[in-house]
């Protein structure tokens, strides 16, 4: 019984892994996390931006490609709040690294 258990947890941590590590969105909610809003990352509903939404003209470099491997996503639903700034943090960025994503704020817009 004790080695299924701790089968099935091995599973679970390498899967959530996996999430976080080889998504763009699971890195963003794992940002989220560590940036102290867990509520917002489970229920932020996440879309790729436009232009508009974070005051670019375009969102790709003159050679075409996306924002040199990255891509900018915004929260459309209730995002997180930050009391220090007192502002919402609604725009997100997924940089990518050969198979990995690293999500960080994309910043104060």
């Amino acid at each position: 019984m004790k080695q299924h258990l701790k089968r099935t947890a091995a599973v679970l941590v390498t899967i959530l892994l996996a999430y976080v590590l080889l998504t763009p969105t699971g890195s963003i909610r794992a940002s989220m996390v560590l940036s102290g809003h867990p509520v917002s990352a489970v229920t932020a509903q996440l879309r790729r931006s436009e232009a508009g939404d974070v005051h670019r003209r375009s969102l790709t470099n003159p050679s075409g490609s996306v924002l040199y491997g990255q891509t900018i996503y915004t929260v459309s639903n209730d995002p997180p709040h930050e009391d220090l700034t007192d502002t919402d943090l609604k725009n997100w960025v997924s940089y990518h690294f050969l198979c990995f994503h690293v999500g960080k704020y994309y910043g104060y817009l």
